[in-house]
C-alpha cells in the first residue's frame, strides 16, 4: 500500500500522535492505534529547512501558498489521553505573549521527488556527506565500508549506512539520520524508559548532553521533555529531545521545529536510538505575516481548520490550550506555521476506568489568509 511505503521510508508514525477513532456508540473499550516512532511527527518536524532567518523585503511579492486538504490517512487521529490538559508539556520557545509579526515559510525540497512513497532521484551526495559528518561526530572510522540499501521493487537508493562495534548510522533518502546505539547502557539511576518521570529524564538529559556533545553540535542545547499523555494502560509517557536556543525567538522556533535531536530508549531503559534531520539545504520561501491567536480561534470556531479528528469542532468551551508550531509533512509543498489547538473531545473517546479524557488537535494556519491560494475551500470540506 502506498501509505505504508511512505511510512516505511520515513520511519513510521510516532505513537503519541495517532489515536484511532472508536465508533461513538462504543463506549468500552476504546480502540487506540499506536504506531512506533518518527514520521508525521519526526520526519515531518525535521525535514528540509535551514536555520537562516530571512529578512523581509518590502519590495518583493511573496508567493502564494497551497495547503493540502485533509490530514487523515487511515491511521486514526491525533489525540492524547490525559487527566488534565496541563499534563501535555513541552519546551516550545513560543509563548502567547511574544509579539511576532512574521514567520518564515519553507519549501519542501523533497516534495517534487516523491512518487508512490519513494524519493526518486535522491540526493546521494548529500546522503553520504551527512553520513560522514555524523560518523565523525561519534569518532567513528570514516574509512569504513558504506553499505547501500534499496527497498524491494525500487531501483533508487533508500539509504546508506556505516557501523562499528558501538554505533550504526543510517541516512535515508529523506536525509533523516538514525543512530543506533549498540552499547547504550546508562550509569545507575538514568533511564529512557517510556514511563520515566520528568525528573529521571532531566538527569538522563544531562548525561546525554555531556556524552554526545559532538552529535548534538549545538551552541546552546536546550532540553525538551515533551508530551506527557498516557497509554491505554494508564502509564504516563514522556519523550526527550534537544534543540538549539537562540537569542531571537523566531530562530529558536525554527530550531525547535526542524533541528531537534530525539533520543529513544529500549524497554529496559537503555539508549536505543537518536534521530534527526541532517540536511543543510536552504529552502526559505519568505517571511510571511501571521495572524494572532484570537484571530486563529475565530477561524477555528467558524470551522476553518484542518484536523484528523473525526468529530466536528465541539465549541470554544472545549479548547484546552494552544501553541504555535510548524506542522510539516512530506506530502506538503510548503512548511508553514500553524496554531495547534488541543480540544476536549466527546466522552465516547475517553477511558472512563482510568479517568482519562481525550484531547484532539485542530490546526489553523498562522499565515495570513491572503497568502493561501486555496483558502476559499475552507467551507467544511477543508476539514
Amino acid at each position: 500500500m502506498k501509505g505504508n511505503r511512505l511510512l516505511s521510508a520515513i520511519g513510521g508514525i510516532d505513537d503519541r500522535y495517532i489515536t484511532e477513532a472508536a465508533p461513538k456508540e462504543t463506549k468500552k473499550p476504546p480502540s487506540v492505534l499506536w504506531k512506533a516512532a518518527l514520521a508525521v511527527a519526526s520526519f515531518a518536524i525535521l525535514l528540509s529547512a535551514s536555520i537562516r532567518i530571512p529578512q523581509p523585503d518590502p519590495d518583493e511579492k511573496l508567493p502564494m501558498l497551497s495547503i493540502r486538504s485533509g490530514l487523515d490517512d487511515g491511521y486514526g487521529f491525533e489525540g492524547h489521553f490525559v487527566h488534565r490538559v496541563e499534563e501535555l508539556t513541552n519546551n516550545n520557545p513560543w509563548y502567547a505573549e511574544v509579539e511576532l509579526q512574521t514567520l518564515p515559510v519553507y519549501q519542501n525540497a523533497v516534495y517534487p521527488h516523491v512518487k508512490d512513497g519513494f524519493v526518486i532521484d535522491p540526493d546521494t551526495a548529500g546522503m553520504k556527506e551527512t553520513l560522514y559528518k555524523t560518523a565523525r561526530s561519534l569518532d567513528m572510522d570514516t574509512t569504513a565500508e558504506i553499505v547501500e540499501n534499496k527497498v524491494d521493487g525500487c531501483t533508487e537508493v533508500y539509504s546508506y549506512c556505516m557501523e562499528n562495534e558501538r554505533y550504526r548510522v543510517e541516512v535515508n533518502a529523506w536525509l533523516m539520520v538514525n543512530v543506533s546505539f549498540k552499547q547504550g547502557r546508562f550509569p545507575d539511576g538514568l533511564t529512557l524508559r517510556s514511563d520515566a518521570t520528568y525528573e529521571q529524564l532531566e538527569a538522563t538529559a544531562s548525561y546525554l548532553q555531556e556524552a554526545y556533545h559532538g552529535l548534538l553540535n549545538m551552541k546552546n542545547p536546550t532540553v525538551d521533555i515533551y508530551e506527557g499523555d498516557y497509554s491505554v494502560y494508564g502509564d504516563r509517557r514522556l519523550q526527550l529531545s534537544f534543540y538549539d536556543t537562540a537569542e531571537d525567538v523566531t530562530e529558536s522556533m525554527v530550531n525547535y521545529a526542524f533541528h531537534r535531536i530525539r533520543f529513544y530508549g529500549n524497554e529496559d531503559g537503555s539508549l536505543s536510538q537518536a534521530s534527526f534531520y541532517g540536511g543543510t539545504r536552504d529552502a526559505v520561501v519568505g517571511d510571511y505575516p501571521i495572524i494572532t491567536v484570537d484571530e486563529a480561534e475565530k477561524l477555528l470556531i467558524e470551522g476553518r481548520y484542518l484536523t484528523s479528528v473525526p468529530d466536528a469542532f465541539p465549541g470554544a468551551e472545549a479548547i484546552g490550550k494552544v501553541e504555535l508550531v510548524y506542522r510539516v509533512d512530506s506530502r506538503e509543498e510548503f512548511f508553514i506555521p500553524y496554531y495547534r489547538f488541543y480540544v476536549k473531545l466527546d466522552e465516547s473517546h475517553d477511558i472512563e476506568e482510568l479517568n482519562l479524557i481525550t484531547y484532539g488537535t485542530y490546526y489553523v494556519p498562522a499565515v495570513s489568509g491572503e497568502y493561501i491560494e486555496n483558502v476559499s475551500r475552507w467551507d467544511g470540506s477543508f476539514q
